[in-house]
């Protein structure tokens, strides 16, 4: 029984960590080119992830087994009570320290290194060429994809921005021969809405705008889609014994990310959004980089990939920080230290977490 409390206890501060570090990723190019405020970004892609976690009730289903260990550990090692409350634990000590210092790691990296550190201290068989080929490459090589899409798709939204940017349409007041003045709508370019003393209801910005916000909630969904039955998989021995066990867990692995999305997400999103990258009114590319992390991240899920939302989003945000000469090079150091310490990070104190339940 006492196994069982610490499961759903590590597991709820991991889908807390998980919402405190990613929530605020799909939504960071949005704060920085000011065209949403934090709280509102916040709010909004919490919604958003929670979304994404209800369709994962019927879309989740690989990615719930492959982190459940499946194909990875063997069954043996998988069934043993201090297997998962020690992945779990482990994974929620690493994400819950990047989320303290404002960086942006992956959930998924934390947890395979939660998975491995565990299988190697209750000497579980791995299978290392499933963990390669089903999760260490995709994790490798999907931020490398997501920063060469997002810089070609930024160039041409760019082309196709300058040349719709100059139109605008406006509602301006005409005098009449034969009556009182009346308003009327007119398109012409931004010169003809100034000198109307009139602004504009519709222009080239205002499309890259809502590019932008909609590519951002579409990847905030995305995520949920594909972390929260990662988490999910390690709760299902305890909620297999309620009924609609499964539902249950996801449901409640959603809704504790959206909290702590909402409660703690402003830290690691203020870094993406001022810190990264400095991207200005460029929303342009940064609509393209959010359309190309939701693209990526949603072909993933359904088909059983791991690839990772900070990994993707950070690309694709990198891409258009390099597209625009907005990109911090010490901070994009400082990150790269960080991922490359989360997998080891978790893996240690899930192994640790391990022994203790042991004994």
């Amino acid at each position: 029984m006492m196994t069982m409390l610490i499961l759903v206890a590590a597991t709820l501060a991991l889908a807390w960590a998980n919402g405190a570090n990613d929530t605020g990723k799909p939504v960071a190019s949005l704060v920085a080119c000011a065209a949403i405020s934090d709280r509102s970004a916040l709010r909004w892609a919490a919604a958003a992830g929670l979304a994404g976690a209800v369709v994962a009730l019927w879309l989740g289903a690989d990615l719930a087994r492959l982190f459940a260990g499946s194909g990875l550990i063997d069954n043996a090692t998988r069934k043993l009570a201090e297997f998962a409350p020690a992945v779990a634990g482990g994974a929620a000590v690493a994400v819950l320290l990047a989320s303290r210092f404002g960086l942006p790691v992956s959930t998924t990296h934390a947890l395979l290194g939660g998975l491995v550190g565990t299988g190697l201290v209750l000497h579980g068989t791995i299978m290392w060429p499933t963990v390669a080929t089903k999760i260490v490459m995709p994790l490798l090589l999907s931020p490398i994809l997501a920063f060469v899409l997002s810089l070609l798709i930024g160039v041409v939204v760019r082309r196709v921005a300058a040349l719709v940017g100059p139109a605008c349409a406006c509602t301006v007041t005409v005098a009449t021969t034969v009556g009182p003045t009346v308003s009327a709508t007119v398109v012409g370019d931004q010169q003809t809405c100034t000198a109307a003393g009139s602004m504009p209801v519709a222009t080239g910005a205002g499309v890259g705008r809502w590019l932008h916000v909609g590519s951002g909630m579409t990847i905030a969904a995305a995520r949920g889609l594909n972390d929260t039955p990662k988490i999910a998989a390690l709760i299902l021995p305890v909620a297999a014994l309620i009924p609609a066990g499964g539902h249950t867990a996801v449901a409640g692995i959603g809704l504790t990310m959206a909290l702590g999305g909402w409660f703690a997400g402003r830290r690691v999103m203020q870094v993406m959004a001022t810190k990264l990258v400095h991207l200005g009114g460029k929303e342009a590319e940064a609509g393209a980089a959010n359309l190309t992390a939701a693209a990526l991240i949603l072909a993933a899920s359904p088909v059983g990939l791991p690839v990772s939302t900070t990994h993707v989003t950070t690309g694709a945000l990198v891409g258009a920080g390099a597209l625009t000469g907005g990109l911090s090079w010490t901070w994009l150091g400082g990150i790269l230290l960080a991922w490359i310490t989360t997998l080891p990070l978790a893996a240690a104190a899930a192994a640790m977490l391990a022994i203790l339940l042991r004994t």
